[in-house]
């Protein structure tokens, strides 16, 4: 029953609340709120699911379960009402959404919304085919990912290092992660083969081309795969069409296991700290824990380049992360020097 449940598909549309705490700026106030009604929508988007199936025993161990490995998103919304609510101290809006359990597949403005929400991590695509690594770019760009150029990946890179990063050698991308902000690597190996072979129905040679790309994506500050493509097309006169269907057709597969990653896993930021020593790195993460609302877990992630890394696992996203963390810099230990998506670049004291 309950993989009848997850597999389940469909929308549904809403009208949601959602709160926050107003603590100076107005707008900020307004932009956490409508993030706390979509995650409201995605909460009661499956519970309207779970009880279409009449199926409402151990209702709980299923909302668990479904919320745990069901493509639950927003596809699109809109505010219906908001106020400032003076007397409570908070900023209230309604939401109308349009949640859905699916792939998002094409729907460029749900994908847009995703991205958003889990802090628009930006991503860097290193092969050893140009013309491949640029036709990846440019469907993820359509997609919506924020993408790091070339030309600012070489500027924190050796030459021998941009080698090994075409290889996916783990230190080097996880330097790129902590030196130019990239949050994932898609790397790989591509060839290019021309041929002239006969086809059965003609006598003459034609021109063939096949493509061979195997890529994947890397998180790239702690060297978690989050996704592998393996694609080979074989095309008849024309290599720049080879090109674009393995190009095309691996992108698409990696997007689409990347997006199912971040739809099952909570919002992730990563804290980079300058001049901490593993006994301050113990203790900045201990703090973590017990100070910043919406932590559930903290994990060192080892130090590269001078910089000690922790990864933050929060139920609350990458914006509202980063306000705790300078309302509380003195308790945390830590002075907050830049932020940028999921990270936040900071200084032990």
């Amino acid at each position: 029953m309950l993989a009848l449940l997850v597999a389940l598909s469909g929308d549904t549309t809403l009208v949601v609340q959602g709160v926050a705490v107003l603590s100076g700026d107005v707008a900020v106030a307004r932009d956490k709120a409508i993030n706390d009604a979509l995650r409201n929508a995605v909460e009661e988007g499956l519970g309207v699911f779970i009880k279409s199936t009449s199926v409402v025993e151990n209702y709980e161990l299923l909302a668990d379960k479904i919320r745990s490995e069901a493509k639950g998103y927003v596809k699109s919304y809109e505010v219906v009402r908001e106020r400032k609510d003076e007397e409570a101290g908070l900023y209230r809006v309604w939401v109308k959404a349009t949640v859905s359990l699916g792939k998002l597949e094409n729907d460029l403005a749900a994908m847009g919304i995703l991205v958003r929400e889990v802090g628009r991590p930006r991503v860097a695509v290193v092969l050893d085919n140009e013309d491949l690594a640029y036709q990846i770019e440019d469907y993820l760009n359509k997609q919506g990912f924020p993408l790091v150029d070339l030309e600012t990946i070489k500027k924190n890179l050796q030459a021998d290092e941009l080698t090994l990063l075409a290889q996916a050698d783990k230190a080097t991308i996880k330097k790129l992660g902590a030196l130019a902000g990239v949050d994932i690597v898609i790397t790989g190996k591509a060839s290019v083969k021309h041929e002239r072979k006969k086809l059965p129905y003609t006598k003459e040679p034609k021109d063939f081309y096949t493509v061979k790309v195997r890529a994947k994506a890397v998180e790239a500050l702690t060297g978690v795969v989050l996704a592998v493509a393996s694609v080979e097309r074989s095309v008849p006169f024309s290599e720049a069409e080879a090109v674009k269907l393995v190009g095309d057709s691996a992108a698409r597969e990696l997007a689409s296991e990347i997006v199912d990653k971040w739809q099952k896993r909570e919002n992730v930021v990563y804290l980079i700290v300058k001049k901490a020593t593993p006994k301050k790195m113990a203790k900045i993460r201990s703090k973590l824990m017990e100070l910043v609302r919406g932590v559930k877990e903290a994990y060192e992630r080892g130090t590269v380049a001078g910089y000690g890394i922790i990864e933050i696992v929060a139920e609350t996203n990458p914006q509202e992360v980063l306000d705790d963390l300078r309302a509380k810099e003195a308790k945390l230990g830590i002075k907050v020097e830049s932020y940028e998506g999921k990270r936040v670049r900071a200084v032990a004291r």
